[in-house]
C-alpha cells in the first residue's frame, strides 16, 4: 500500500505525462490540471492530518482532582442479647 506522499508523487508524474500528451495534441485519460488539483488536495489533507497528530501528541493528561472527601466511622450497634 502506498503512502500519501508516494501517491502525491505518482499524481505529479502522471500530470507531467498528461501535460506532455496535451502538448503533442493527444487527449490524456485525465487532464494534467485535474491531476495537479488532486495532488494538491492530497497534500492539504496530509498537512492537516500531520498537524492534528502533532496537536494530539502534545496534549498532556491532567492528574485527577479530589473534589470531596468522606470519613466513614463504624458505630457499634446495641449490645446483643444472649
Amino acid at each position: 500500500m502506498s503512502g500519501p506522499r508516494q501517491e502525491k508523487e505518482r499524481l505529479l508524474l502522471d500530470a507531467a505525462a498528461a501535460s506532455e500528451k496535451e502538448r503533442r495534441g493527444e487527449k490524456p485519460k485525465e487532464s494534467s490540471a485535474s491531476l495537479h488539483r488532486e495532488a494538491a488536495g492530497l497534500d492539504v489533507r496530509l498537512r492537516k492530518r500531520l498537524a492534528l497528530l502533532d496537536q494530539q501528541q502534545s496534549m498532556s493528561t491532567k492528574p485527577p482532582q479530589i473534589l470531596a472527601a468522606a470519613l466513614v466511622l463504624s458505630v457499634p450497634g446495641p449490645p446483643s442479647r444472649k
